[in-house]
């Protein structure tokens, strides 16, 4: 059988929403179906199919672009979304065509890093996907929400409209996001129509004697539970203003559930700190292009450093092989490719695979775990020299495509 890759056109996006509707299992009406066709229709060059030599649909993805922030900086990110293969022609190598095809997509269009949320870890790191995020999941029963008494200078606020709430909660977020790798910089449009939900109540907590927003929390009740989906707050008189109004429905809720970043300290702060705690790998990353990404990457400050980096890349090859990197004392990154004769010099070095230098260069692990797990190799001086150049925060991403 005879695979090629391309664009859908408008009228094949029908069949696409009938593929995701069968490898999602998803119930589309047509209101929907209708819906889905015009969001898509203006999105055409994202949407990727494998096609046989009679042009039927076999498989496909979505490429969707975004920015994401790495040590405070914005770097494009490519979201890989609604992979999909009809059944009897799965385990043929499509997702695997369409995944490389992915790749060099975002290379042309100079997008270094990748990310998705994956059916299978498992699966994914076989094409250089590795795990980059986890989260804590919370379950209180209401009785041991803290009780906090309210700072006279912070100012609930509920937000009946969502055009006026994303702009004051954009606000706080933007900053909380200065404090972690691999968070999306929202846009107005992913706002409004993929994160504040109509059923959703919104507050915002101001700071009066600053004149500015500093936490927001959107939550619904249903059941006698409390979900919240979103908790984000600047300052800790933000926090305790959010726990405040938490507290305030114990009439009507008697458990609580909500997600936090890995390293939340909840149970640092509550009278009784016994209560469920789940930690969840969320999604996974992928360095797409390891030159410009490190040219890109954020370095902290420091002594002026040089190394060979070896990387292993299966389904890239333009990354697969040596680098010589410089990080001058600014945290400027200058990376060459390296040919086969420099590479076996034997100059201070580390190597690693596509998948361990993602997850390191992002936060989630550190060089003393990857050397536990011989997940690296090389010069202990250069690796830690190396490390210590990087930007230090975790990584959180409460967003989903």
């Amino acid at each position: 059988m005879e695979v090629h890759i391309r664009n859908l056109k408008y009228e094949e996006l029908d069949a696409a929403s009938e593929l995701s509707s069968f490898a999602f299992q998803m119930d589309l009406n047509p209101a929907v179906l209708s819906s889905r066709r015009l969001g898509q229709q203006a999105n055409l060059d994202q949407v990727w199919g494998a096609f046989d030599e009679e042009e039927r649909l076999l498989a496909k993805l979505h490429l969707l672009p975004f920015h994401i922030r790495i040590g405070g900086r914005l770097i494009p990110m490519g979201g890989i979304a609604g992979v999909a293969t009809w059944p009897e022609y799965r385990r043929q190598g499509l997702v695997a065509g369409l995944l490389r095809h992915s790749l060099e997509r975002m290379r042309s269009e100079g997008i270094t890093i990748s990310m998705l949320h994956p059916f299978s870890f498992a699966f994914y790191r076989r094409y250089g996907w590795e795990t980059f995020v986890e989260y804590k999941r919370y379950t209180l029963d209401m009785k041991q929400v803290p009780k906090r008494s309210l700072d006279t200078a912070m100012k609930i606020r509920r937000i009946p409209g969502k055009q006026r709430a994303w702009q004051l909660m954009d606000e706080v977020y933007r900053t909380f996001s200065m404090q972690y790798n691999g968070m999306l910089d929202r846009t107005e449009e992913w706002w409004i129509s993929r994160v504040i939900s109509d059923d959703l109540q919104l507050y915002v907590v101001e700071n009066t004697e600053k004149d500015m927003a500093e936490g927001y929390m959107m939550y619904r009740v249903k059941d006698k539970k409390m979900h919240i989906e979103e908790l984000i707050y600047v300052s800790e008189k933000a926090r305790q203003a959010l726990w405040n109004l938490i507290g305030n429905h114990d009439s009507m809720a008697r458990e609580l559930t909500l997600q936090a970043p890995a390293d939340d300290d909840l149970t640092y702060v509550l009278d009784d700190p016994r209560i469920g705690q789940e930690i969840v790998p969320y999604f996974m990353a992928r360095i797409v292009e390891v030159k410009g990404f490190i040219e890109a990457y954020p370095f902290a400050r420091g002594e002026e450093i040089a190394f060979s980096l070896h990387v292993t890349d299966q389904h890239a090859p333009w990354n697969d092989g040596g680098f010589h990197i410089r990080i001058d004392e600014d945290g400027r990154a200058s990376v060459n490719k390296l040919d086969v004769l420099e590479q076996a010099e034997g100059r201070q070095s580390i190597a690693c695979s596509i998948q361990h230098l993602t997850a390191w260069l992002l936060g989630y692990t550190s060089d003393e775990r990857l050397l536990r797990k011989e997940c690296i190799s090389g010069d202990s001086e250069t690796i830690a020299r190396f490390s210590n150049r990087l930007t230090g925060l975790t990584t959180y991403f409460p967003d989903f495509f």
